[in-house]
């Protein structure tokens, strides 16, 4: 029986693998000497190692960076980007070592599959498919975890305080010039915004500042707490919100202070347990002005 027959795929993968214990290795060996047809054989079995490096290497040198993340994932982002790097330069030393090996071959003149030197009495292949294969999973491991991590990031649930800003940021004059102020509706918006608050809100209370025009009431939530919305809109047709949330845990500053979200002014303070927000596209000092107002009436 030809010896090309006496092998199986498997012994004959596992020498090429180097995973061949040293009497295998011997006797395959052996019959590679007078036996073209094991030889064939090992060469079909052995795995076009440079298309796959041409494959991964284009692969990683085209892939796109990273989405730019909110703040909160920065440095996350940054050990993608190190991890990424990390990963193109593994497989890089591995193709340049295969390369070598190759070339080394080539030059001897041999015809038959690739071997590399023998260690401890065991003859190891050099066969970098599956160092390549490694390398490749790796990179692609890296790649999907900046992805992740990018979605895992954009995912991050906001702050009270930004949400309604986002929210609000939808709002133009057409939200809220229809809105027909009728006392009978305002009223019941108002009972049913106070009950769900545990905070009495007053109509007259919220129609007290003549440059805004109250329009209407709204239970929102956040993390199981009632976010009330209550929608103005100034002269000019500008639509305003106070927001007010029961403070989770120690409430903030009872003075009124300035901020900005999603390009929004806004005005923060806190009462009585309380946080309050009153956002709009006005200039900051007026709405200010506004804040007090309210701080003092709510």
């Amino acid at each position: 029986m030809s010896s090309a027959l006496t092998f199986s795929d498997e012994q004959l993968t596992a020498y090429l693998d180097g995973e061949a214990d040293a009497a295998l290795c011997t006797q395959i060996e052996s019959a590679l000497e007078r036996d073209a047809a094991l030889a064939a054989r090992l060469q079909a079995l052995e795995v076009d190692a440079a298309a796959i490096r041409a494959t991964f290497d284009a692969l990683l040198l085209s892939a796109p960076p990273a989405p730019a993340a909110v703040d909160a994932a920065e440095s996350g982002r940054m050990r993608v980007s190190e991890a990424e790097t990390s990963e193109r330069a593994a497989l890089r030393d591995v193709t340049s070592q295969d390369r070598a090996s190759r070339d080394a071959t080539s030059q001897g003149g041999s015809a038959g599959p690739s071997r590399a030197r023998r260690h401890d009495g065991v003859v190891t292949p050099t066969r970098p498919v599956r160092a390549l294969a490694w390398a490749a999973c790796a990179a692609g491991f890296a790649l999907l975890g900046g992805l992740g991590g990018w979605l895992a990031a954009g995912s991050q649930a906001q702050s009270w305080d930004s949400a309604a800003a986002t929210y609000h940021a939808l709002y133009v004059r057409q939200t809220l010039a229809p809105v027909i102020a009728e006392p009978a509706r305002q009223a019941r918006e108002l009972a049913r915004v106070s009950s769900a608050l545990g905070r009495p809100l007053n109509a007259a209370d919220l129609r007290s500042l003549k440059d805004l025009a109250y329009k209407r009431a709204q239970v929102l939530g956040y993390e199981g707490r009632p976010l009330i919305q209550l929608a103005f809109l100034s002269r000019d047709g500008v639509p305003i919100a106070l927001c007010i949330i029961r403070a989770a845990g120690s409430s903030g500053s009872g003075d009124v202070a300035t901020a900005r979200y999603d390009g929004l002014n806004a005005a923060r303070w806190s009462k009585d347990g309380y946080d309050f927000l009153l956002l709009g596209n006005k200039d900051a000092e007026q709405l200010r002005t506004y804040a007090e107002h309210f701080r003092a009436k709510l």
